[in-house]
């Protein structure tokens, strides 16, 4: 194996000079070398400024519409293209990202291995603020040193390079709780005023509900760029790194083969003084296939979910042919992928049960534009009714999730539909605002498919996480008649986990077959012992079975 540094193409640690351009140079030549090769970064912190960054028209999953990004231009600081057994070893660097941009890209590869490297922005997307006082109708708040902003006509603006906005999502970090929540942004018509650079005060219509010592997180939710990209690609590893923020989605995989992340923290730099990692989700795969694993991690202070694994359904708009259908995507923020390739298994599937019809390969795939594909099919759609959809069943990938950290998540720990084996152990989830562990599927709001039929739910720790309404674990998939005669998910075992909670249960589950509940354990830390019955809730279930499970009041 060749190595490489950096260093030979004028890229130097602590100089603060721009890294991309040499960086460019140093990974256009080792394509050419056509052998493995690892690419050195000598220890220290190298900048990357957005001026310079790769310019790349590419839509992602789950991230903008036509309208919010028109043109779907990613602006790449390292892009890793048609590489072949490339090793980036960052030697624990620090990479700072000076700009709203993609900070690395893996573009049609095969065995890229990117370790030992730590991610940061210089100025995050993400405002923060801590709460210094607070009455009926005003707070104050001291603005942390990295965010900026200026008052015009007393209301406040968040600043930074190239981005600007004044109302958004919001989240507050109670840090006496442990606990990140969403709420609504206290600072919408509120009128702001500066007290001293950096120390702010509001005045507002309405009680903020506000406690000093919480940190507000505000942006302006326009996911235009991704963290790490990992798209059309074979043997993808990221290992041993941080990730202490990145703008949009925080790594996201679509449409690639094996990939891995292991050992890999993602939160904030310890001595940044931050209390976000993520502006969305931080793990995002959709459309993957092969092994998917993600061990040893430390996920935590996201704007949404730690870990979303999905297919997409495609609304079936017309059939052209008896063998041919035209398709749509049907989120807005989901569209212009390639769903499909010749091949490729598919399913037509009921979108009112979720239960497939019929399964068909596909022969020929036209792209009518970026919402519509036409498909050619290797025999005749029997059936097709308003509403159906079809799913890519070659494209689903075998997960393991194990032993990793989860916290600070304002939403759902791991969201998982896949039809290949599924494997969650040995985790601890902390204080996630809804169920730790969501398996759904549907065909009307996000159009995330599909069934499940092997999922282990084994050896976990839920501490204080959900709710009343938000269980440990939320068996849901979208359907509004479940039905035990037609299931949607099956083939699911949840065993030896321990629910450590005041008011959320174990388990609800709907429109499942084949259940097996055994050996779990649930502490009540509110007022009483919980009887196990109203733990565990099914609707239009069949073949379940249940043995050993133990609740009791925590002492």
């Amino acid at each position: 194996m060749k190595e490489v540094s950096v260093a030979d193409f004028g890229v130097s640690p602590d100089s603060g000079a721009d890294a991309v351009p040499g960086v460019r140079q140093a990974l256009d030549a080792i394509r050419d070398l056509a052998q493995p090769v690892v690419l050195h970064f000598p220890a220290g912190r190298y900048d990357f400024h957005e001026e310079a960054a790769a310019r790349l028209e590419l839509r992602v999953t789950n991230t903008t519409s036509e309208d919010e990004d028109p043109t779907a231009m990613k602006k790449i600081a390292i892009l890793v293209e048609n590489q072949r057994g490339l090793t980036i070893d960052g030697h624990g660097s620090l990479f700072a990202f000076h700009g709203r941009q993609t900070m690395l890209a893996v573009e049609r590869c095969r065995g890229v291995r990117v370790r030992d490297v730590r991610f940061d922005f210089e100025h995050p997307t993400i405002a923060e603020m801590t709460v210094t006082a607070a009455g009926d109708r005003w707070f104050e708040g001291r603005v942390h040193a990295s965010t900026r902003y200026e008052i015009v006509d007393q209301t406040l603006w968040w600043t930074g390079p190239g981005w600007r906005f004044f109302e958004g999502p919001a989240q507050v970090l109670d840090p006496r709780a442990g606990t990140t929540s969403r709420i609504d942004n206290p600072l919408r018509d509120a009128v702001a005023l500066e007290l001293q650079p950096g120390r702010l005060r509001f005045e507002v219509a309405s009680r903020p509900g506000l406690r000093p010592s919480q940190v507000l997180q505000m942006r302006d939710g326009l996911r235009d760029q991704v963290g790490i990209l990992v798209d059309s690609s074979t043997d993808v590893v990221l290992e041993d790194m941080a990730l202490h923020f990145a703008h949009g989605l925080g790594i996201v995989a679509q449409f690639t083969e094996d990939v891995a992340v292991e050992r890999v923290q993602i939160r904030p730099r310890p001595d940044s003084g931050r209390t976000t990692a993520a502006f969305a989700d931080i793990l995002h795969f959709s459309g993957c296939r092969g092994s998917l694993v993600v061990s040893g991690c430390v996920l935590s202070h996201s704007h949404d979910d730690a870990i979303n694994i999905h297919g997409t359904h495609l609304a079936i708009t017309a059939r052209c042919r008896p063998d041919r259908l035209i398709v749509r995507f049907m989120h807005p923020q989901t569209f212009g992928l390639p769903a499909f390739r010749p091949e490729d298994e598919i399913n037509v599937v009921c979108a009112r049960t979720l239960v497939p019809r019929s399964t068909h390969r596909v022969l020929d795939v036209e792209t009518i534009n970026q919402r519509e594909i036409e498909l050619t099919l290797d025999s005749i759609v029997p059936d097709v009714r308003p509403g159906d959809v079809v799913e890519n069943v070659t494209w689903n990938p075998r997960v393991q999730i194990v032993g990793n950290h989860f916290s600070h998540i304002p939403t759902r720990g791991v969201l998982v539909t896949t039809r290949e084996p599924v494997f969650i152990e040995r985790n601890v989830f902390e204080r996630t605002c809804h169920s730790p562990v969501l398996i759904a599927d549907d065909a009307g709001s996000w159009f995330e498919s599909g069934p499940v039929q092997n999922v282990t739910i084994r050896e976990n720790h839920f501490i204080e996480c959900g709710g009343a309404e938000q269980p440990s674990i939320s068996v849901a998939p979208e359907v509004t008649d479940p039905a035990s005669t037609r299931p949607v998910h099956r083939g699911i075992e949840v065993t030896r986990n321990v629910t450590t909670t005041r008011d959320a249960g174990l388990l609800y589950a709907k429109s499942t077959q084949g259940m097996s509940i055994t050996s779990n354990v649930v502490e009540r830390t509110g007022a009483g012992a919980p009887r196990l019955r109203e733990l565990v809730t099914f609707e239009g279930c069949s073949e379940l079975a249940a043995s050993g499970n133990v609740a009791h009041a925590r002492t």
